[in-house]
């Protein structure tokens, strides 16, 4: 029988360790987006992960390519992260957008990452996006770029309900009374 520490400490490994460092990912890539006119910015994420989407088959070809593949994924992942996020950082304070952004990318990015293992090692069954997305495949070409698809739109999903959980958390901290310290 694992012991709880041994188990925290796998769970570490395995799912935050990787989030933390996609989120600083993330974080770097929405910094590089901010320097683009607004409207731009806004739709670049998406323009990005369809183009990205696009070439899938090309590299996947390409064995010699794996470090190039995991961060076109990786891209992927964070462009999907990005979208919902480029929408809503006008309604977070300026001064806390680079903390939001890194939060809610680590936490939908963990809560990816926990569902990924858990298909794999769990039930085998993919997500309904996933089937959705991908019975529209012809070849294994198309396939390839509708499971990139999949991969972005599933991370659209999880990152707008993270975002919208945080928004909701700020909101609700704002409208509670403020009790003057010592009392």
């Amino acid at each position: 029988m694992l012991d709880v520490p041994v188990i925290l400490l796998g769970a570490i490994l395995l799912f935050c360790i990787p989030a933390i460092l996609i989120g600083a990912f993330v974080t770097a890539i929405y910094f590089a987006l901010r320097k683009l006119p607004l409207i731009a910015s806004d739709i670049a994420p998406v323009v990005i992960a369809f183009c990205l989407s696009a070439i899938t088959p090309a590299y996947h070809e390409m064995v010699t390519l794996f470090p190039f593949s995991l961060l076109i994924e990786l891209v992927i992942l964070a462009t999907g992260v990005l979208t919902p996020y480029m929408f809503l950082d006008r309604i977070f304070p300026a001064g806390s957008r680079t903390k939001i952004v890194l939060l809610g990318s680590v936490i939908a990015i963990t809560g990816r990452l926990v569902y990924g293992f858990s298909g794999v090692f769990g039930n085998g069954t993919e997500s309904p996006v996933f089937h959705l997305v991908t019975s529209f495949a012809t070849s294994d070409a198309i396939f390839l770029i509708l499971n990139s698809i999949s991969l972005y739109v599933e991370m659209v999903i999880g990152a707008t309900v993270v975002f919208g959980i945080i928004y909701a958390a700020m909101v609700i901290m704002r409208l509670l009374p403020r009790r003057p310290a010592g009392h």
